[in-house]
């Protein structure tokens, strides 16, 4: 990256003097873009990177948060372990329980892999420092009034390097975020629909 960054002006690398989480890294990220939109795209490329443009055309066309989903209407998630759907499933219905009626059609809230307007995000504050960030981010955007657009997209498993995420400690941070945007929803005006 920093050899990107000395050829390439547009590129600018920040970095953490210690792995702080992905939540962390997200945070420095979107404050340090500059672009009118911003995309975070997981180092795992478990998703196609050419779905990059389809994310940054649903923001251009009105979205403030497009976000990539394996399990809606076009999306699929062929070869992952039904263990890891289970649970990011199961963690799209806790979100949606939470947030309310504002999140009812989306159906993915832990995929990070996401383009968000910039004016927006900048109004964005988030405390997940790990894997919890991305329903969080989520959360807050809906909760906020945010207008969130999902565009199908397709999961594979990861093909090189190890995830860090571990299940039991992921959990509680998920659990601790839905506690917060619990909290979040009940200071936020109820939203009517007709």
């Amino acid at each position: 990256l920093q050899d990107l960054a000395a050829a390439d002006p547009r590129v600018r690398v920040e970095t953490h003097a210690v792995n702080r989480g992905v939540g962390a890294a997200m945070r420095t990220g979107l404050s340090a873009a500059t672009g009118d939109v911003i995309v975070v795209y997981d180092a795992d490329r478990t998703y196609p990177p050419e779905d990059l443009q389809r994310l940054v055309a649903a923001v251009d066309a009105g979205a403030d948060v497009a976000t990539a989903s394996p399990f809606m209407p076009g999306g699929e998630a062929p070869d992952v372990p039904w263990p890891r759907l289970v649970l990011s499933r199961g963690a799209a219905g806790a979100y949606r329980y939470v947030v309310g009626p504002r999140a009812r059609d989306l159906a993915t809230f832990t995929c990070a892999f996401r383009a968000y307007r910039r004016a927006w995000v900048r109004r964005l504050t988030f405390q997940s420092d790990g894997f919890g960030a991305a329903g969080e981010i989520l959360g807050v955007a809906l909760l906020g009034g945010a207008h969130v657009v999902e565009v199908p997209s397709r999961l594979r498993v990861r093909s090189e390097g190890d995830s860090k995420m571990r299940v039991l400690p992921a959990l509680r941070e998920h659990l601790g975020v839905l506690l917060r945007l619990g909290r979040r929803r009940a200071r936020t005006p109820r939203v009517t629909t007709g």
